[in-house]
């Protein structure tokens, strides 16, 4: 089976959430988020970034069609708060999300916007998702547990052992 091709700026919704492909004017945003102690402290590459990091990335992540990242926005202010998205290795997309502003951490926001991400991956005839989530990070670990994954014992590609395999696999 061939990778599926992801619409960079499409839109997703939910009742609370809006999904829109990420664009170089989120950079200010993205940077911010991904140089939060709080967020990179869990990453796989655990350090601030910076605008010249984010834009290198992002000019590859247009020319990958199997890689698809999201803004996260709440409905009721308009606010961005948060990215999810990720991309396909073969038959699994191997998902990356955060919450990007506190000040909407445990609100549920991650997990919804994980279930329409769930919703768009299985019309896209992905067989897996998977996380690689620090073992620290008990916030991820729970929400990810409600949405469906499940810890697997696998042998894990980063070849570290801080990092937990999670996988939701489609029926």
């Amino acid at each position: 089976m061939n990778s599926p091709k992801f619409e960079k700026f499409a839109t997703y919704e939910s009742e609370r959430l809006n999904l829109r492909g990420i664009t170089i004017g989120d950079a200010d945003n993205l940077v911010r988020w991904r140089s939060h102690e709080d967020v990179y402290r869990y990453a796989l590459d655990p350090r601030p970034i910076t605008h010249t990091e984010h834009a290198t990335w992002f000019s590859k992540y247009m020319k990958n069609e199997q890689s698809y990242r999201a803004i996260i926005t709440e409905k009721i202010t308009g606010k961005d708060i948060g990215m999810i998205g990720g991309e396909c290795e073969g038959e699994v997309f191997v998902i990356s999300t955060n919450i990007g502003e506190p000040e909407f951490r445990g609100m549920g926001y991650a997990s919804e916007a994980t279930s329409i991400l769930i919703s768009l991956l299985k019309k896209k005839n992905v067989s897996k998702i998977r996380a690689n989530i620090h073992k620290d990070n008990a916030a991820t670990i729970s929400y990810l547990c409600k949405s469906g994954f499940i810890e697997k014992d696998l042998c894990n590609s980063h070849d570290n052992s801080n990092y937990k395999v999670m996988e939701y696999t489609f029926l």
